[in-house]
């Protein structure tokens, strides 16, 4: 049994978020030739939700399923790929209608969709596969419990 769907949003909204940060930090200072070290990355609201429902509504369905078929975890990460890609550019056009997409690939190398992606970011999206897959088995034992001020001091 996993933890209600409403636990495991935040959960992955958070983690979306802080990975989001840590990725354009680090893209920063790469692209910058290592003289930008303030580490600042940026990610927005949005995310946690986009993150959050993504991974709680699409991945988590495409895991169970890939893994009931016996899909090995490598192949199951590079099919990730193209669904984050695709979940990516259908968030990106709803945000477009709002005026309120915070990411802009137009300048990357393998950009498509006006912007929406960089094919260069692959690797990123199968490593996001790989902790995803982590995060989900340690889930799998994670049980809800009802936490009590007379638990607590037990």
């Amino acid at each position: 049994e996993m933890l209600p769907w409403k636990y495991r949003l935040f959960l992955w909204g958070i983690n979306g978020v802080f990975a989001e940060v840590v990725f354009t930090a680090v893209h920063d200072f790469v692209v910058s030739a290592a003289t930008d070290r303030k580490f600042a990355g940026s990610s927005s609201i949005w995310s946690f939700f986009l993150f959050g429902l993504g991974v709680v509504c699409v991945t988590e369905l495409l895991h169970h399923g890939l893994a009931q078929l016996g899909v090995p975890l490598l192949a199951r990460c590079a099919l990730y790929v193209p669904t984050a890609y695709v979940w990516q550019i259908a968030c990106g056009l709803f945000l477009d209608l709002f005026g309120a997409r915070h990411w802009d690939c137009t300048n990357s190398h393998y950009s498509f969709s006006q912007g929406l992606g960089a094919l260069e970011y692959a690797p990123v999206w199968f490593l996001a596969g790989l902790y995803f897959e982590w995060v989900m088995s340690m889930l799998k034992g994670v049980k809800m419990t009802t936490c009590t001020a007379a638990s607590l001091l037990a």
